[in-house]
C-alpha cells in the first residue's frame, strides 16, 4: 500500500514516522530504510526520532538515488557497483565521443570548428550534453529506450542527433537508469514479491520525484508498505490552484482555465512545485493521511502561514498591524550590511526572548560563497553568537586547496616572482618546504635585492617567445643569491659578469636552499604537467602531488579530505565511464575546479550554533527563527538560460525540473518553517548614490500580500530601512527603529553627533605623561645628528624599541624599462660607491657591466646603453663638483666629547678632510639631510675650536646641486648646540613636533634664492599637508602615529627653537 502523509510542520510528520518505526516488523536486526533529500534532513530526522523513541539506531538513511541503484542491486543481480551513466560519467563518455568521428553529429562538428583547439572548450560541451542527457534518464526515459531500439527517429531535429549520439555512448542493454527501472518495474509487476525487498520503506520529506521514481514505489507498494512523508502548505485540495496573472492571461487570450482558482496568492505563485508533486502522487492510488497543525494567527507570520494552510485569501479591507516581531523585512546597502543588520537583530532577539538559543536560529542564504566570509567577519569579530556553515565548497578560503591550486597553476606560469612569493604564504606550502612564517619576509628581500622578475630561465623566456636571456630571471637571480653566500660581493664585484646577493650569510642560508629547492621543484611540475595523462594516471600524479607540496595541519584535515577525494572521483568516474584516453592537463584543471567549488555535502552541526547555509541544503527544517539574506531582484530565483539542448522546454510535462520554480518552493518552506519570527533582507540601496533598488520577485510578492492585509502602513512598520554605515547616528536614538549592540559603534555615533573631537591631542593620548629621563644621557654624533633629523622616530625606536610595520616589499613581475627618478638616484649610488672605493669613476663600459650584473638595467641593447650612459653621465657631473674636495687628503678621526645642553654627545667623526667635511649624496639634498650634517658641522667646529683649531667648513655635493655650510663661530656653534641640546633632550622624553622640511619651509625663497629648490616646499603648510607635487610630512608612519591622521599644519605648535634657523642660514654661502 502507497500512504501518502500531509503535513505543513516536519515535527508532526517526524513524530508519525516514529510512531510507526515503534511498530514491530519484520526481522529485529533488519535496519528500517528512510529516503530523506538530503544529509541536513537526515541528521534533524535522526535526532527527532531519538526524541521519541530513546534511540535512533538499526535506520538507513539513502538519498533517493542511493536508494534506487541498491534496490535495482537487489532484485536484477548483474547491476555494477556504482552507474556508469550519471552526469559525471557520462561527461567523459561524450568527451570521447567528441574526440571520435562527429558524422551524424555536424551541429556539434560545427561547434568544436569554432571553438578551436582549446580542450577546456570541448569538456564544456561534454558537461552540457552530459546534464541534459542525464535530465533525459530520469524525467524522459521513454525517449531513452526508444533511442536504445532506434524504433524510430525523433521529429525534433535535435532530438535526432541526441539519439545518434546516445547509440553512440550507450550500447543497447546498458545499465542506464532507464533500463534498469523498466526491468526492475517488471520484477515488482509479478504477484510473488521478489526477494531482497525491504519490509518497508519510508521517504521523508522529499519536495519532488520523477515520475520514474513514482512507478518504482508504485511497484514496490504492491508489496510492502511505502509511506511518504510530504510537507503540504495546505489542508485543502488546491491542485486547482493558479496564480492570478495565469488566470487573466488565458482569459485575456480566449482559453480560459474552467477548474482552476486563484486560491491564495503566495500558494499559487509559489507552491507549483509541490503542487506538481501532488498531483502526480494523486493521480495514483493512494491513501491519503493529514497531519496538519494551525499555527496561531496572533502574529503577522502566523495570519499569513494560516492562511496558506486554509486556502483563505486576503478579502476585505486592509486592517491595522498589531505587532512587527514576527515579519521583518531589512533594506540594505549591501551583503555586508546585511550581515550586519542581522547580527543586531538576532541580539535583540536573544535580549527579548531569553529561552531562544543560538541553535534555534537558521540563515538562509541563496549564495553561501558570498556569505559565508561576511558571517565569519562580522559574527566572528563580535564573538558573541556561536555559529556554524552548512555545505562550505572545498575551494571556499580553505588554504590547502589554495595552495594546490595555486601550486598547478603557477607551476604553469611564467613564474612571475610576486605569484611565487604569494605561494610561499600559504601555510601548508611553507609548511611542507620547511619554511617559518618570519622568514618570508627575508626571502621577499632577496628576490628584490637579486632583482628577480619573471621566468625560470633562458629557455622559459624563449619558450613564451622572448629573447632567451636570464636578465631578471630566477635562474640568474639565485644564482647571485649563491654567489652572494660563497663569496664577498660587496655590492660591486663581479663574478662572471654578476655581483653577488651579499645579503644571505650565516644560517639564513638554509631558507635560501629551500627556496632554491621550490622554485626547481615547481619548474620540473610545470613540465610534468605539459604531458597529457588518462585520468587514472592523473590521479596519482596529483595525489603525489599533494603529498610532494603540501603539508596539511590539524585545522585542513576536512579540506585535505575533500581534495583527495575529488582526485579520486574524477578518476573512477573516467574508469566507470571506460574513458582511457590521454588528456592534457587543462581537461583535468577545468573538471577538478568545477569538483572542489561544489559545496562539500554531509550533515550541518545544528547543535552548534545559528546554522548558516544554503536555502537547498536546509529546505523545510523547522526553526523557531528563519533568516533569508540576499533576496535581491536578478539573484533570486535563478533565471533558467535556454541553449537549445534541453528538449524538455519544448516538449514541457508537468514536473519537469525547473530551478525558478525551486527556488520558488525554496522561499515557500523558508515562510513556513519559522516558528516565531522571518527575518528577510536585501541589498534595496546602491551603496554610491542610495538609489533604490528592487526586491526579488518572491519578496515583492510577499510585500503585495502584507500590503493587502494591513495596507501600505502596515508594510512601513514591518519594514527597516537602514543607513549606510553601521555607526550612524539613526541606530542610537532611543526613539528609532534602528538599533545597535556595538558600544564602540555607539561612541563614534555620539562624537558625530556632538561634532566635538576629543579635545586631547593624539600625542597625549599616546604619552600622557613624558618618559622618564635616560639614566645616561649620552649619544654617538651620529645618534645626536639622526635624533634631531627625526626626533618622532628616535624616540620611537630607540627609548619604546617600537619598528614601525611598514608596507612589505613589492616584487614587480615586470622587467624594468627606462628607471624612473627614484631608480636612477640608486644607479647613481652603486657608481658612487664604486668610485669611492677606487678613487675615480668607473669608465662607461665599466660602469655598465656592474649595473647589468646588478640586474639594474632594463632588457634591449638601446635602452640598457641609454640608462647606463645618464647614470655615469649623472655621477660624471657629480664627481666633477666634488673633485676638488676629494683631492685633499682626510684627516685622521676626530674624538668628540662634550655637553649640548643637558646631553653628553661623545664618539667620533670620521668624514674630515684638510679644509673642511665632504658629504656626497647620490639623490637631492633634502631637508633632512641638511639638518642632520648642519649638526655634524657644529659638533666638529666646536671640537676643533677647543684644540685651538678653525672651525671647518662643510660641503654638501649633492645630485644637482652643491651646498656650501660656512665655519661657525665658537661663540655661536656653542649656543647653536645648547639650544639643540635642550631640544633634543625633551624628544627623548615626549614627542616634540620638530620636522626639518616643515622648519626649513619657513625659509623656503633664501633657500630658492640659493639654488636650493629641491631642499623643501614653498611654505611651512604645504610642506606638512603636501600638495600635488609635494609629499606631506604628516605621512610619514611614525607622525601619523603620534600627532594623527590628517593634522593641519595649524593644529600643531611646531618646536622651532628660535633664533637657530637664522644661524643655519647665515652659514649657507657660496652655493651654486
Amino acid at each position: 500500500m502507497l500512504t501518502v502523509h500531509h503535513g505543513n510542520r516536519l515535527e508532526r510528520l517526524a513524530a508519525r514516522l516514529a510512531t510507526e518505526l515503534a511498530l514491530p516488523r519484520g526481522d529485529a536486526l533488519t535496519p528500517d530504510t528512510v529516503v530523506v533529500p538530503n544529509a541536513a534532513v537526515g541528521r534533524w530526522l535522526a535526532l527527532r526520532l531519538a526524541d521519541h523513541l530513546g534511540i535512533a539506531a538499526n535506520l538507513r538513511l539513502l538519498l533517493p538515488a542511493e536508494f534506487a541503484w541498491t534496490l535495482f542491486a537487489r532484485l536484477l543481480g548483474d547491476v555494477p557497483a556504482r552507474t556508469g551513466y550519471d552526469t559525471e560519467a557520462l561527461t567523459w563518455r561524450v568527451l570521447a565521443a567528441l574526440e571520435g568521428d562527429l558524422a551524424g553529429l555536424e551541429p556539434l562538428a560545427g561547434y568544436l570548428a569554432r571553438a578551436g583547439r582549446d580542450p577546456r572548450q570541448r569538456l564544456a560541451l561534454a558537461r552540457r550534453l552530459a546534464a541534459v542527457l542525464d535530465v533525459y534518464q530520469t524525467h524522459r526515459p521513454d525517449w531513452i529506450l526508444r533511442w536504445d531500439s532506434a524504433a524510430e527517429a525523433p521529429d525534433d531535429p535535435v532530438l535526432r542527433w541526441q539519439a545518434r549520439l546516445w547509440r553512440r555512448i550507450a550500447p543497447r542493454g546498458a545499465p542506464h537508469w532507464p533500463c534498469l527501472l523498466r526491468r526492475c518495474l517488471e520484477r515488482l509487476a509479478a504477484d510473488a514479491p521478489p526477494p531482497g525487498l525491504p519490509p518497508r520503506l519510508d521517504l521523508f520529506a522529499l519536495p519532488a520525484l520523477s515520475p520514474g521514481y513514482l512507478d518504482l514505489l508504485e511497484g514496490l507498494a504492491r508489496h510492502i508498505p511505502v509511506a511518504l512523508y510530504v510537507l503540504d502548505p495546505c489542508r485543502a485540495y488546491w491542485g486547482d490552484v493558479v496564480p492570478e496573472r495565469l488566470l487573466a492571461r488565458r482569459a485575456a487570450e480566449g482559453r480560459p482555465l474552467p477548474h482552476a482558482e486563484s486560491g491564495h496568492p503566495l500558494l499559487a505563485s509559489l507552491g507549483q512545485q509541490v503542487q506538481a508533486f501532488l498531483d502526480a502522487l494523486w493521480a495514483r492510488d493512494v491513501h491519503d493521511e493529514d497531519h496538519f497543525e494551525a499555527p496561531s494567527e496572533a502574529t503577522l507570520l502566523g495570519r499569513i502561514q494560516r492562511d496558506i494552510l486554509d486556502l483563505r485569501p486576503p478579502a476585505g479591507e486592509p486592517q491595522r498591524l498589531a505587532e512587527t516581531q514576527s515579519l521583518q523585512i531589512h533594506v540594505c546597502h549591501g551583503p555586508l550590511r546585511e550581515v550586519e543588520a542581522l547580527h543586531d537583530r538576532l541580539l535583540d532577539l536573544f535580549a527579548r526572548q531569553t529561552d531562544l538559543a543560538a541553535t534555534d536560529v537558521a540563515v538562509l542564504v541563496p549564495d553561501l560563497a558570498t556569505y559565508a566570509p561576511l558571517v565569519e567577519a562580522v559574527f566572528g569579530a563580535a564573538g558573541r553568537i556561536p555559529y556554524t556553515v552548512a555545505e562550505r565548497a572545498a575551494a571556499d578560503g580553505a588554504p590547502l586547496v589554495t595552495g594546490f591550486l595555486g601550486l598547478l597553476e603557477a607551476a604553469r606560469s611564467r613564474f612571475e616572482v610576486d605569484r611565487i612569493a604569494d605561494l610561499l604564504e600559504i601555510a601548508p606550502v611553507r609548511r611542507r618546504l620547511g619554511l617559518g612564517e618570519g622568514q618570508l619576509p627575508l626571502l621577499r628581500h632577496w628576490l628584490r635585492s637579486a632583482g628577480v622578475r619573471w621566468g625560470r630561465d633562458g629557455a622559459h623566456r624563449a619558450a613564451e617567445g622572448l629573447p632567451a636571456v636570464e636578465t631578471h630571471t630566477w635562474a640568474e637571480g639565485l644564482r647571485r643569491l649563491l654567489l652572494g653566500y660563497a663569496l664577498p660581493g660587496e655590492g660591486e664585484r663581479l663574478y662572471d659578469g654578476l655581483v653577488p646577493c651579499d645579503d644571505v650569510e650565516g644560517q639564513d642560508a638554509e631558507a635560501l636552499g629551500l627556496l632554491c629547492r621550490f622554485v626547481e621543484a615547481l619548474g620540473a611540475l610545470g613540465a610534468a604537467l605539459a604531458e597529457p595523462r588518462p585520468p587514472a594516471a592523473w590521479r596519482g600524479f596529483l595525489l603525489d602531488v599533494v603529498a610532494r607540496f603540501l603539508a596539511p595541519g590539524e585545522a585542513d584535515e576536512s579540506e585535505h579530505r575533500s581534495l583527495c577525494e575529488a582526485v579520486e572521483a574524477l578518476a573512477a568516474d573516467a574508469e566507470a565511464a571506460g574513458f582511457d584516453r590521454p588528456v592534457p592537463f587543462a581537461v583535468v584543471e577545468s573538471e577538478l575546479r568545477r569538483r572542489l567549488a561544489r559545496p562539500r555535502g554531509g550533515s550541518p552541526r545544528l547543535a552548534r550554533g545559528v546554522v548558516v547555509g544554503p536555502m537547498r541544503a536546509l529546505r523545510g527544517l523547522p526553526f523557531r527563527v528563519v533568516c533569508l539574506l540576499g533576496l535581491n531582484d536578478g539573484d533570486f530565483p535563478r533565471v533558467r538560460a535556454d541553449d537549445g539542448l534541453d528538449r524538455t522546454r519544448a516538449h514541457p510535462r508537468r514536473g519537469d525540473p525547473d530551478p525558478r520554480a525551486e527556488d520558488r518552493g525554496l522561499f515557500l518552506d523558508a515562510l513556513l518553517s519559522a516558528r516565531d519570527a522571518l527575518h528577510l533582507s536585501y541589498v534595496g540601496r546602491d551603496e554610491r548614490d542610495d538609489s533604490p533598488r528592487p526586491p526579488s520577485v518572491v519578496l515583492a510578492e510577499l510585500m503585495d500580500l502584507v500590503r493587502s492585509l494591513h495596507g501600505e502602513e502596515g508594510l512601513r512598520r514591518i519594514t527597516v530601512v537602514h543607513r549606510l554605515q553601521p555607526f550612524h547616528p539613526d541606530y542610537f536614538r532611543p526613539d528609532g527603529p534602528l538599533y545597535s549592540h556595538d558600544a564602540t559603534l555607539c561612541e563614534g555615533a555620539r562624537r558625530l553627533v556632538a561634532r566635538e573631537p576629543d579635545p586631547t591631542p593624539p600625542e597625549r593620548r599616546l604619552f600622557p605623561a613624558p618618559l622618564p629621563a635616560p639614566e645616561e644621557p649620552e649619544l654617538t654624533p651620529q645618534a645626536f645628528a639622526r635624533l634631531l633629523r627625526h626626533p618622532v622616530d628616535f624616540l620611537l625606536r630607540e627609548r619604546l624599541g617600537v619598528r614601525l610595520e611598514t608596507a612589505p616589499e613589492v616584487l614587480e613581475a615586470r622587467e624594468p624599462f627606462l628607471p624612473d627618478p627614484r631608480q636612477r638616484q640608486r644607479l647613481r649610488a652603486v657608481l658612487l660607491r664604486r668610485a669611492l672605493r677606487q678613487g675615480a669613476p668607473p669608465d662607461p663600459g665599466e660602469a655598465r657591466a656592474l649595473l647589468s650584473g646588478l640586474g639594474l638595467l632594463p632588457h634591449g641593447e638601446a635602452a640598457a646603453a641609454l640608462a647606463a650612459g645618464r647614470a655615469h653621465g649623472e655621477l660624471a657631473a657629480l664627481w666633477a663638483q666634488a673633485a676638488p674636495h676629494l683631492a685633499r687628503p682626510p684627516r685622521p678621526p676626530l674624538p668628540v666629547d662634550l655637553e649640548a645642553g643637558p646631553l653628553r654627545v661623545r664618539g667620533v667623526l670620521d668624514d674630515l678632510r684638510e679644509h673642511g667635511r665632504l658629504v656626497l649624496l647620490a639623490g637631492r639634498l633634502r631637508a633632512h639631510h641638511l639638518v642632520e650634517h648642519w649638526v655634524l658641522h657644529l659638533l666638529a667646529g666646536a671640537v676643533l675650536a677647543t684644540q685651538g683649531e678653525p672651525a671647518p667648513p662643510t660641503h654638501l655635493v649633492a645630485h644637482g646641486s652643491l651646498a656650501r655650510l660656512a665655519p661657525t663661530d665658537a661663540g655661536t656653534a656653542a649656543a647653536a648646540l645648547q639650544a639643540l641640546g635642550a631640544l633634543a633632550a625633551q624628544a627623548l622624553r615626549k614627542p616634540v613636533p620638530f620636522v626639518p622640511v616643515v622648519w626649513l619651509a619657513e625659509v623656503a625663497d633664501a633657500l630658492r634664492e640659493a639654488g636650493l629648490p629641491h631642499v623643501t616646499a614653498r611654505d611651512p603648510a604645504t610642506a606638512w599637508e603636501g600638495s600635488d607635487y609635494v609629499t606631506a610630512a604628516r605621512d610619514d608612519p611614525a607622525l601619523r602615529l603620534v600627532f594623527g591622521e590628517g593634522r593641519e599644519a595649524d593644529e600643531l605648535d611646531f618646536a622651532h627653537p628660535p633664533g637657530l634657523l637664522g644661524i643655519l642660514l647665515a652659514g649657507l654661502e657660496g652655493v651654486r
